[in-house]
């Protein structure tokens, strides 16, 4: 199996996971928040996320392989997403769940039309930096869990630390993997803090 072949391949597997993911929430889960920091993102609000995203990289993706013009040094994410949550906000999950149907197909289609040189081309990505296009494709969000953690509110401190312990596993070496922490309880949630900032609840700097 060629390289090319093998990308389209993972990026039409990784989709119908993400796609069998989706369709299994109820209607009452879509306003699940799941992440309250700055802007608060509901589960559609995410899967929004994944169609637009998506849909602006393989514009700009193509963009590089005819040109080598990657994104903009001033380009931000953040307002970059706002702009788009805007222009969703309305749609239902159902029409966004089609979207992303349609726009994963669309890159399913646009990597199996590469060439395995062109894989070698280099561009700016807006997240990952100067990279080359096969990083860029390895770069869509997967539905994989290489190993998790699951602890009850019960066993969470509120006070003090709270250690997970995860399996040892063997990752492939330089690849980008994401770390993922979700809250699925309807009371308690989860918050993020930055060593160095001010912690909201206490309003103390951040030290350990």
């Amino acid at each position: 199996m060629s390289e090319i072949t093998e990308l389209a391949e993972k990026l039409k597997t990784e989709g119908e996971r993400m796609v069998a993911f989706f369709s299994e929430l109820k209607e009452d889960q879509w306003t699940n928040e799941v992440y309250t920091e700055g802007t608060t993102w509901s589960i559609c609000n995410v899967l929004s996320h994944f169609v637009t995203s998506e849909r602006g990289l393989v514009k700009l993706f193509e963009r590089i392989r005819t040109t080598g013009e990657g994104a903009a040094d001033d380009f931000s994410i953040d307002r970059y997403n706002a702009s788009q949550q805007d222009k969703t906000k309305d749609l239902p999950p159902a029409d966004l769940l089609e979207q992303y149907k349609q726009v994963r197909a669309d890159s399913v289609q646009w990597v199996s039309g590469l060439k395995e040189e062109e894989l070698e081309i280099k561009g700016r990505h807006p997240f990952l930096g100067e990279t080359v296009i096969r990083e860029m494709v390895n770069g869509f969000p997967g539905t994989r869990t290489y190993a998790e953690s699951i602890k009850t509110p019960a066993q969470c401190s509120i006070t003090g630390a709270t250690r997970f312990a995860f399996d040892p596993i063997m990752l492939q070496a330089d690849q980008l993997y994401c770390f993922v922490l979700l809250c699925n309880d309807a009371i308690w949630r989860v918050k993020i803090a930055t060593l160095g900032d001010v912690d909201a609840a206490t309003q103390q700097r951040v030290a350990n």
